[in-house]
């Protein structure tokens, strides 16, 4: 076993160990609250989808690399499988954008950030200085 079909091995590992940690966890974490499971569901699918694509992909590669060592077949896919690997990572943040769109159901509440106060005419600063007895408070 050759130092390329240890790193892909390696590779094949990680992805199925983070794909099935994620899981574990998300499915952990449920609360019950109908837009929660649907958060936790479609996080759980993304990361399983990102996950099977790259370890098809891993296998492949791995296949190619054991099998065919004549060629350079497996190196075409070793090259696509690094933009895999980018494209992936690129799709989970941008995922968070339509995921978070998707759950948030608590109505925005914009503020006035002016606040108008009436105050009667029988109230002067003469008559908050003193009590009701008329001894001062200063």
């Amino acid at each position: 076993m050759g130092n390329m079909d240890v790193t892909l091995a390696t590779l094949m590992a990680t992805d199925w160990i983070i794909a099935g940690s994620l899981t574990v966890y998300l499915n952990r974490s449920r609360t019950g609250i109908r837009q929660t499971e649907k958060t936790i569901n479609r996080i759980i699918m993304l990361s399983l989808n990102n996950g099977i694509v790259t370890s098809v992909l891993d296998v492949i590669t791995l296949v190619l690399a054991a099998t065919q060592k004549d060629n350079l077949l497996y190196g075409a896919f070793f090259n696509v499988l690094a933009n895999v690997y980018t494209n992936t990572t690129l799709a989970t943040l941008n995922s968070r954008k339509a995921i978070k769109a998707t759950t948030t159901t608590v109505p925005s509440v914009q503020l006035d950030s002016t606040i108008n106060l009436r105050v009667p005419a029988s109230l002067t600063l003469h008559s908050i200085s003193e009590d009701k007895h008329g001894a001062s408070l200063a």
